[in-house]
């Protein structure tokens, strides 16, 4: 774009001579307006205008349009002279994401192998695909679609990574903790502020869920998903360490206090992950945040979005850790997977 830019930019016409079809220009039935001069057009009809526009770049809005590659040129040079003419805000970005191949392989009609998105959604659900496709490889470039990467990534952090810490640390937690015993902790001025900041594991993750919000700002999604399991890693390999399922088992309260911490520890590090997941797997979220006693069952997550923004912002990350209170519910609550494990043989 920069070398057609240095070459100088010149008018565009927008209609086009002696085609018989398209739209008719007002008043001049010999032409017919340019195919790209409507269809860019197509963005401000579609997001609305004025105040109610999603169109818009203040304080709270940034326009970032995202693109596939190959059309750069008309969205980095033509798009932008038609908003300025118009007086509509230009994007603040303008990203070309990449190709989709299928097995090694470019998809076709002629082929026959191109991805259902649909039949996708079906069989595991709208928030894995969106999760596999923008976790999978990097953001930006080619990538290569396979039943079993899909599985494979799947298995590896929902059902494995975060599912099984999640479902291990709340079992642990409801089999060797009353109500009794979370009060007599929380009273000790130990879990929140103060557990958080003796808690290693935990605060080494801080880290890490800075870099996803950082990377995602920059829209780049493989490495913020890339801090965000490491994160998870570490607080998984924390758990194996530190054992607590033994520990609980001794009876020893010295030791019994550094299970929970642990095991708090883990429930949070659970939290801050469904606030990052949150927008492309809210329903995934949704029932982590159940588990967690943070929101009740008939939270309505497709039309309460302002709801949703504010339980699933950023800004939660750091703030509102676990109270009593969530920890009661989890322990009056059961345990049931967040994601369910795929396994190959059910594969159809």
């Amino acid at each position: 774009m920069l070398s057609l830019l240095d070459e100088g930019l010149k008018d565009f016409p927008i209609s086009r001579l002696g085609l018989d079809w398209g739209i008719d220009i007002p008043d001049d039935d010999s032409q017919k307006i340019y195919v790209w001069f409507d269809a860019l057009l197509g963005y401000i009809s579609a997001l609305g205008e004025d105040e109610d526009s999603f169109w818009k770049n203040d304080s709270e809005h940034q326009v970032i349009h995202i693109i596939g590659k190959d059309i750069l040129r008309f969205h980095a040079i033509y798009w932008p002279a038609m908003l300025m003419a118009a007086g509509y805000p230009l994007p603040k970005k303008v990203f070309g994401h990449g190709f989709l191949t299928k097995d090694g392989m470019k998809m076709g009609k002629t082929l026959g192998n191109v991805i259902d998105p649909f039949a996708l959604s079906t069989e595991f659900g709208a928030d894995a695909v969106r999760f596999f496709f923008l976790r999978e490889f990097p953001f930006g470039r080619d990538g290569d679609y396979s039943r079993a990467a899909m599985i494979n990534r799947l298995n590896s952090d929902l059902a494995n990574n975060l599912g099984n810490l999640l479902n291990r640390s709340t079992n642990l937690l409801r089999k060797y903790f009353s109500e009794e015993d979370l009060a007599q902790i929380f009273s000790s001025k130990l879990p929140s502020k103060n557990l958080l900041e003796q808690n290693t594991a935990l605060a080494s993750s801080i880290h890490y869920f800075t870099e996803f919000q950082k990377n995602v700002q920059e829209i780049d999604f493989f490495n913020a998903f890339n801090s965000l399991f490491n994160a998870l890693n570490e607080m998984n390999l924390h758990m194996s360490n530190t054992a607590p399922w033994t520990l609980l088992k001794n009876g020893n309260a010295a030791e019994k206090l550094i299970a929970f911490n642990c095991l708090y520890a883990a429930l949070e590090s659970c939290r801050k992950a469904a606030i990052c997941l949150a927008p492309l797997t809210p329903n995934l979220s949704k029932n982590i945040f159940i588990q967690l006693g943070i929101i009740n069952e008939d939270f309505d997550i497709e039309n309460r979005y302002k709801a949703l923004a504010e339980t699933f912002s950023f800004s939660h990350l750091e703030k509102n850790p676990l109270s009593l209170e969530n920890l009661n519910s989890i322990l009056a609550s059961q345990s049931k997977p967040v994601f369910e494990r795929i396994l190959e043989k059910e594969a159809v």
